[in-house]
């Protein structure tokens, strides 16, 4: 997510995630299309790095260079006692649909996850957001993980629903719950 230059090979972002994953580059760290993608060997379908907000309750992605721009105020989101979150992205669980649910995106402005399908979303730095270079990531529904993660109706953006009441939405006021499905985040379970 760091940079924001493209591959100019010819081939996809698919493509090449997909070549750097045959080629068994663990541990290494690509930028494909913008998008910095850690191959760890363990779990080469997902990306760490992302981390939860205390101030707004968002999840956003932590390893940008920045801490992007919270709606809480402030300037950056803060993760003190986050926990570090393994987010899958696409095509790796294409076969799963019923347990996953694709189209969510990391913002290059803010740095938080939305939800990059119908509506217009939000962004804390005006507009809606910004998610070129984004890979295709892809929440659980129903499997382990930290559970409680909800989608705002109002801004797009994927946040920690049990701290509603102290969360802030870039439309104002706190994030929009309305029929959201409970989301399942693999976290290493150490906050920082």
């Amino acid at each position: 997510m760091t940079g924001g230059k493209r591959v100019t090979t010819g081939r996809t972002r698919r493509e090449t995630l997909r070549q750097v994953a045959v080629a068994g580059l663990g541990g290494a760290v690509i930028s494909a299309a913008g998008l910095a993608v850690s191959a760890q060997p363990a779990a080469a379908d997902n990306q760490g790095s992302w981390r939860w907000c205390n101030r707004c309750q968002s999840l956003f992605y932590g390893a940008a260079g920045t801490a992007g721009a919270c709606p809480a105020g402030g300037g950056g989101h803060n993760s003190s006692g986050s926990f570090t979150y393994f987010i899958p992205y696409a095509p790796i669980y294409k076969t799963e649909v019923a347990l996953f649910q694709h189209g969510w995106r990391w913002c290059r402005r803010c740095q938080s996850m939305f939800y990059g399908v119908g509506a217009v979303s939000r962004c804390a730095l005006g507009g809606a957001h910004d998610g070129v270079g984004s890979a295709d990531y892809v929440l659980d529904r129903v499997r382990g993980g930290q559970g409680g993660w909800r989608w705002c109706w109002r801004c797009q953006g994927l946040y920690y629903g049990p701290n509603n009441a102290v969360s802030r939405c870039p439309v104002g006021g706190r994030h929009g719950l309305r029929s959201s499905w409970d989301y399942n985040l693999p976290t290493d379970g150490q906050p920082t």
